[in-house]
């Protein structure tokens, strides 16, 4: 197989792998949003007391981890857009010096080092 296909795979592959990261998160903060809208709408339904503390703590709760959980979920998702624009950098720098006759930097080497500067995930 041809090192440019297998450069543009794993280039697709990254691009595949944010837009997935994408759809969770806008999939679990809707979620989120569903249920403390269900908890909020049944506080305001039976009145604010200090018996329902419970719930209004579980909508905090709830609040506070849905932040949490959609900024991990940013962070892979720009992991991924960074591996993409490192890795079209470097295939960039490669055809350059390919073009002006210098010595050029294998694919391969490329791949693994664009691999190797954002760990394993």
């Amino acid at each position: 197989m041809d090192s440019k296909i297998i450069i543009l795979e794993y280039w697709k592959d990254q691009r595949a792998q944010a837009r997935h990261t994408e759809t969770q998160r806008a999939t679990f903060t809707n979620i989120i949003l569903i249920v403390a809208a269900a908890l909020l709408g049944f506080v305001a339904n039976i009145g604010f007391h200090a018996s329902n503390l419970a719930l209004t703590a579980t909508i905090t709760f709830l609040g506070l981890f849905g932040a949490a959980t959609s900024a991990k979920y940013y962070e892979r998702y720009n992991l991924h857009l960074k591996k993409r624009y490192d890795l079209a950098k470097c295939s960039l720098l490669r055809n350059r010096n390919m073009t002006t006759k210098r010595s050029s930097v294998p694919l391969g080497l490329i791949m693994l080092a664009v691999i190797a500067s954002h760990g394993s995930a």
